[in-house]
């Protein structure tokens, strides 16, 4: 009887421990693993350095921003970075670049052929389509997929050097809207991710948030038509929305856009329904850094609702933020739940790229 006993003591503490048989709940994942995985690292020129490989090994990278490099080198390195994401058991990585065409395309020798601009002139969306599934079709033979395209913004005079039209479709939302989505869907029906930016928009700005901090002046009637571009993106399944670093006082938003609730949750999320993945803009640009740190920024935008944060200027500052992060949620100065929001939709997409 006493042997009976100690038995079925032993099979009701293995019951219990791992909850099999009761319905128990899995045990939630590791705080690393969960902040890991909003943290887009910069991959610079070279091969990636000894850090960067280490990092992504142990789930503290969940995507690659990649520079100016060339064709064959951009392939080795996202090679090498996937084997290493792999190896620790990570979900692979988002790796991301600029390939905008025109005056921002970072590999120069890779289409689009044709800019923004022009295409927007034309009016011709197959003529976008066709352009966005070659540029997919150029950047996933590399291991690049998602393009941080297209720019949805509308130009708006007053058209000054440091505004953004030279990378717009152009100044009428209807036609920025036909073939900017054109663009996006050639991208994503040829296996890549499309990012709709700079939400909710940079078209009327005379100055560039890479260069400083800026506020769009402008009135809540001109703001919201501005959104239609997003809005028909958003209707037509893009995958990723990037929202900018400007303040636009008139759309009820006390910070810049990425880190305002009332942007990124009560405008994309809430009024036009996305439900996607949201990156922010640089955060190590200047618009952000001379008002706030990496790890600040790091979690207002991850309590304003975005998913992504995206350190393009340096590998320093993505791993400040990771370790902030950590830090302020085991202090309990941040709630696990927006970063496990996050969690789940970055891994959504990933899988959706596997499928």
């Amino acid at each position: 009887m006493v042997g009976l006993i100690a038995v079925a003591l032993v099979i009701g503490l293995i019951a219990l421990v791992s909850g099999s048989g009761d319905g128990g709940e899995e045990q939630p994942l590791a705080l690393k693993r969960l902040v890991g995985q909003t943290i887009v690292a910069q991959l610079g020129s070279g091969d990636p350095d000894r850090e960067l490989v280490r990092r992504v090994r142990k789930g503290q990278v969940g995507g690659v921003m990649v520079e100016g490099r060339n064709p064959q080198a951009v392939q080795s390195a996202v090679a090498q970075l996937q084997q290493a994401a792999s190896a620790g058991g990570n979900p692979p990585l988002l790796v991301m670049i600029d390939q905008e065409g025109g005056p921002v395309k970072r590999l120069e020798d890779g289409p689009p052929e044709t800019s923004a601009r022009q295409l927007g002139a034309a009016g011709d969306a197959d003529a976008a389509r066709q352009e966005g599934e070659t540029t997919a079709s150029f950047l996933s033979g590399l291991g690049v997929n998602v393009d941080l395209a297209p720019v949805l913004d509308v130009s708006e005079p007053p058209q000054t050097d440091g505004s953004i039209a030279g990378r717009t479709f152009g100044d009428d939302p209807a036609v920025v809207a036909d073939v900017g989505v054109a663009f996006a869907e050639g991208l994503q029906d040829g296996g890549v991710l499309a990012t709709a930016k700079h939400f909710p928009g940079l078209g009327r700005a005379t100055q560039t948030t890479d260069e400083q901090p800026v506020s769009i002046a402008a009135t809540t009637a001109d703001l919201q038509a501005d959104l239609e571009p997003f809005r028909d993106a958003i209707e037509a399944g893009v995958a990723m929305v990037m929202v900018s670093t400007a303040s636009y006082p008139n759309l009820g938003a006390k910070k810049q856009a990425a880190f305002s609730p009332a942007i990124v949750q009560g405008l994309l999320r809430d009024e036009l329904g996305f439900d996607g993945v949201v990156v922010t803009d640089d955060l190590e640009a200047p618009a952000v850094t001379s008002v706030t740190t990496p790890g600040p920024a790091a979690a207002n935008a991850l309590k304003a609702g975005d998913d992504l944060l995206l350190y393009a200027g340096s590998n320093g500052g993505s791993a400040q933020a990771f370790g902030s992060l950590v830090s302020q949620v085991k202090r309990g100065n941040l709630d696990r739940e927006p970063i496990e929001e996050a969690y789940n939709r970055i891994t959504s997409l990933k899988e959706s790229l596997s499928g």
